[in-house]
């Protein structure tokens, strides 16, 4: 399994809710559909990036997405438990 990176791109002028996926050597390989980058977006926008783990198939990449109720629960329980320390 390898990793990759969710970063919003605030700069593509074709979707306002663009996130880019980037490899672990920091190259982008591409973005999410419209739908789930709608969907992941605002999400993202309060984190400088998201980490996933992914798999290669040829040329193919194949993404573990965090379901966005499950990944709204995580963050809001760590920010919690951020404001507490």
């Amino acid at each position: 399994m390898n990793l990759a990176f969710l970063v919003r791109d605030r700069r593509n002028t074709a979707d306002p809710n663009a996130v880019a996926v980037v490899r672990e050597d920091f190259r982008k390989v591409g973005y999410l559909s419209e739908a789930q980058a709608r969907t992941l977006a605002p999400i993202l926008d309060g984190l400088e990036s998201l980490q996933v783990s992914c798999r290669v198939d040829g040329s193919r990449l194949w993404l573990d997405l965090p379901a966005p109720a499950e990944l709204r629960k995580a963050l809001k329980r760590r920010v919690t438990a951020y404001s507490l320390a």
